[in-house]
């Protein structure tokens, strides 16, 4: 997959996608934000969803991240305050965002609340659905992932345009939370994990290499997913942001798929979401 230069590929059909848990301020957050810019602007994916984003400087990462690395097109979506700190997820695009809806997940009175981001972004190929989320990480909230993960499943079930869903899900692919978000009912409306269907074998993303991480339960596993519904074909798919792939700059590593969309056949059905407001 080019990255450097953004390399060639067909964009009446084509999306890359990043997404990575930004880590908030927290650790050398000025350099971790100037190096995330730099390898943005370089290697250019189209869409970027990130998770755990706060202000810095009196302004959100993500409006930062968008305006040093070009990206005309942001949405940020509060999920919590907390001692006067807010964070959220955002997704930056290079394409239109033209429709938005945020909806809270089941939680745990020991835990931040967490919510789903559902974004449309507009394509050549139609509008696509971008569902972006961050799943509780207490290793014995399994029960409470396998909740969340339910209700992320029945939201995006009833969806009618192309989806992805990506985030940091604190959880494996093999675990119950990601299986339930891979069931395939109404049939055709399960979600597929991209490295099921690339050339390339998965790293992990909450490494044991990496000098900011420090939840021990999670070292040595892929956390962070690209999960992709039917009408997708999925080209390459890596872990990148690991200090191989360019500069490690979270807690987390980012993942990167490269995705093809072939036309619709007709007009998506079904009411949509509400109108994005800035």
């Amino acid at each position: 997959m080019p990255v450097a230069d953004g390399g060639t590929r067909d964009d009446a059909c084509g999306l890359r996608l990043l997404t990575l848990n930004l880590w908030g301020t927290n650790g050398p957050v000025a350099r971790r934000m100037e190096d995330l810019a730099g390898w943005l602007a370089a290697s250019r994916p189209d869409v970027v969803a990130l998770q755990e984003v706060r202000r810095f400087d009196g302004e959100l990462q993500s409006d930062l991240l968008a305006e040093a690395a070009g990206y005309p097109h942001r949405w940020w979506a509060r999920t919590f305050t907390r001692d006067g700190e807010q964070e959220g997820l955002a997704v930056l695009a290079r394409r239109p965002l033209t429709a938005g809806e945020t909806t809270r997940l089941p939680g745990h009175p020991r835990d931040v609340p967490r919510q789903l981001q559902r974004a449309e972004i507009a394509t050549p190929t139609g509008p696509v659905l971008v569902a972006n989320t961050h799943l509780t990480w207490r290793r014995r909230h399994g029960g409470v992932r396998l909740a969340q993960a339910r209700a992320v499943r029945h939201l995006l079930g009833e969806e009618s345009l192309p989806v992805l869903l990506v985030g940091d899900l604190n959880t494996t692919c093999r675990s119950r939370a990601v299986q339930a978000l891979a069931a395939d009912f109404p049939p055709g409306s399960g979600l597929t994990d991209v490295f099921d269907l690339a050339p390339t074998r998965p790293r992990a993303t909450f490494a044991f290499d990496n000098p900011f991480a420090r939840q021990p339960w999670l070292l040595g596993r892929r956390v962070d997913h690209v999960l992709v519904g039917a009408a997708f074909e999925v080209v390459d798919a890596r872990v990148v942001l690991d200090g191989r792939d360019g500069p490690v700059v979270s807690d987390h590593h980012g993942v990167l798929a490269e995705l093809r969309l072939p036309a619709p056949d007709g007009p998506a059905d079904g009411p949509g979401l509400p109108p994005l407001v800035a």
